[in-house]
């Protein structure tokens, strides 16, 4: 297996079934001589699949009108290097997509019809300005792999197909999030936060607007983020899914149930499921733009959601017959997109051996229909090994999930460890190709999921808020004991890698550990203070997970700061960082590449152009393959 080897996959996302029960979905492979990524819509009708598009570029936020005779989506395509982003419908029974809304450099989302000639859809509108300069007048103004937003807003408007018009039905200085519509009450229904604590606050609440405009009015007055929404099929009840920030922003997020009108306080719906309901596996490849609303059966008796629960990704309900929650079961089968309609299921999984591919089955008997298998072919012929599951007792005692990879050649070079990222992320049993080539270049491969990893409840992710660098660092060093010992693994052969929170954990190693012979630190976090005010998140996501701001307590930030630590390291370091990166910018890893090479240790530094946070998961393919090259090439030559 070699690193090239990334342009073999393919991958299958977001299944969208129609009134007339036929299932359109998107395939997404990587255009070698392009390096670019391709994707297309599929549609598969009475057992038969067949080719939609053929039109490259990123497709997404596929959209069946009420009749199920027409698909609307968003196609994305760069033009003379600017990105175009077009609203198209497609006639399934003749005729070519129709281009509706064109933008360039702007975003389109959530196209949904109100009727066969009329869509409500979300759209970036931009203020006027001079020149190129930039004129920022609030802290939010810009996300990593969005770019700059500082000048422009995402509003509702109301698209005709006959006259490709667009009519706007929001307006002001705040952006709408998720939304669905009411075709009963011709309104719609959005997340925003309209009130004087926008800039600053993660907080959403819920709005309506009717459709054919006029006044904004608020339904529901929340404490938290709201993440989707969306409306029971007769128009009179709400499901959202979010948190009240009960403890911070690791808070788990629930089901809640709120009445159309917004007349009482939302109720939650899976208060005693301790789990958050989003899916937070780890993979470097998975389709992006994966829709995560909840979806109501087509009799309104069940709400359905993705939540993850420890190793994988489950689809789970709440009954409002038995007014309790349940689990639609999908084996070992790690759940990605899905939709659910006219008593089934389709959705998208993949597993340890392959990406995702398409799966349905029927409400209520349990018995999965495997629909494609080219995703799995992508893959077969690597000689693919599957990671051995452990679990270890961290000196607590509590339990902790580990996985062991062995190395496809002996003897081998070592043993890598690498980190996740969040912390509130988890590593589980789903495809993984940097770990896969990894362990066909020589290297066994060992990973765990220590305290702050989500899909273990409340309590285990909270752990870790307002002290990084302590359970955490524990967990992982004694998880790395315990595989050396339980494996024999050669200790003077020890690697070490992660990316985001992974790589202030690995910056975080070295400064307190020279067991590793090598490391290799990405998108990583050195210093706690200059993150606050250079990162997209940095205001938010310091004070709650660290603890302060720099002006309120300097020391607890420098005290959790990996560069306070650098005069301690040993350990050869290569410094991987892409210059796009907003969530933890660049000057993290330049800061902590200065200091290494001023005390005269070992270091290297790659700066890769363009890229975002998103480098190893959606970063330009040739780039992802020189990313993969460098990190073993590092350990290679130590």
């Amino acid at each position: 297996m070699k690193a090239e080897d990334l342009y073999r996959l393919v991958m299958y996302s977001d299944p969208r079934i129609s009134a007339r029960g036929d299932v359109a979905f998107i395939r997404t492979s990587i255009d070698k001589d392009g390096d670019r990524y391709r994707s297309d819509i599929y549609l598969l009708r009475r057992g038969r699949i067949q080719q939609l598009t053929r039109s490259g570029g990123s497709l997404g936020s596929l959209a069946w009108s009420p009749s199920g005779r027409k698909l609307g989506y968003v196609h994305t395509e760069k033009t003379s290097g600017k990105p175009v982003t077009t609203l198209r419908i497609l006639a399934l029974y003749g005729g070519e997509p129709e281009t509706i809304v064109r933008e360039e450099g702007l975003r389109i989302a959530g196209p949904t019809w109100l009727d066969e000639n009329t869509l409500i859809i979300s759209k970036q509108i931009k203020e006027a300005g001079e020149g190129d300069s930039k004129k920022i007048r609030k802290i939010r103004y810009r996300m990593d792999a969005e770019g700059y937003f500082h000048d422009r807003q995402m509003h509702l408007f109301r698209v005709s197909t006959r006259t490709r018009k667009a009519r706007q039905l929001t307006s002001g200085a705040y952006d709408v999030t998720s939304f669905d519509i009411d075709r009963n009450l011709a309104r719609a229904v959005f997340a925003a936060n309209m009130e004087s604590d926008a800039e600053t606050s993660v907080v959403k609440h819920i709005y309506e607007v009717a459709l054919g405009g006029g006044t904004v009015r608020r339904l529901l007055e929340w404490k938290g983020p709201i993440t989707t929404l969306r409306l029971s099929h007769d128009g009179q009840r709400l499901a959202f899914i979010g948190h009240d920030m009960a403890k911070g922003i690791s808070t788990n997020t629930k089901l809640y149930l709120l009445p159309a009108t917004g007349a009482s306080s939302p109720e939650p719906l899976t208060q005693s499921l301790d789990r958050s309901l989003e899916n937070s596996l780890n993979t470097d490849s998975r389709a992006r733009g994966v829709d995560p609303s909840p979806v109501w059966s087509s009799d309104d008796s069940r709400v359905y959601y993705i939540y993850t629960d420890g190793q994988t990704s489950r689809l789970g309900y709440y009954s409002f017959n038995s007014g309790s929650t349940g689990v639609v079961d999908t084996g070992e089968l790690v759940v990605e997109g899905y939709d659910a309609r006219l008593g089934k299921i389709c959705f998208t999984a993949m597993a340890w051996d392959h990406p995702a591919e398409l799966f349905s089955i029927e409400e209520g008997i349990g018995k999965v229909e495997r629909i494609t298998t080219e995703a799995s072919e992508s893959v077969s012929k690597f000689g693919l090994k599957r990671p051995e599951k452990v679990r270890f007792v961290a000196s607590d005692g509590v339990e902790l999930d580990g996985w062991f990879l062995a190395s496809s050649a002996q003897p081998t070079k070592g043993t890598v460890l690498e980190i996740h990222g969040g912390p509130r992320t988890a590593y589980g049993e789903l495809f993984m190709f940097e770990f896969h080539y990894l362990a066909s270049s020589g290297y066994n491969v060992i990973f765990c999921n220590p305290r702050g990893s989500s899909g273990y409840g409340q309590d285990f992710a909270s752990a870790v808020v307002g002290h990084y660098g302590e359970r955490d660092y524990k967990d992982i060093m004694e998880f790395v004991s315990y595989m050396v010992s339980a494996k024999s693994l050669d200790g003077s052969k020890l690697y070490l890698t992660g990316g985001s929170y992974g790589g202030f954990m690995t910056n975080w190693i070295v400064g307190h550990s020279d067991i590793f012979r090598a490391a290799v630190t990405q998108r990583s976090i050195s210093n706690w203070v200059s993150f606050h005010g250079t990162s997209d998140i940095g205001f938010t996501f310091g004070p709650d997970q660290i603890g302060a701001r720099p002006w309120e307590d300097y020391q607890k930030l420098w005290d959790k700061s990996p560069l306070k630590y650098v005069q301690n390291v040993k350990t050869p370091i290569l410094i991987h960082h892409a210059e796009q990166d907003y969530r933890c910018p660049i000057e993290q890893g330049e800061q902590f590449f200065t200091a290494l090479r001023q005390l005269g240790k070992e270091a290297e530094f790659v700066s890769v152009p363009e890229e975002s946070h998103e480098l190893s998961r959606s970063g330009k393919p040739s780039r992802r393959v020189s990313r993969l090259k460098d990190i073993s090439g590092w350990f290679d030559s130590h």
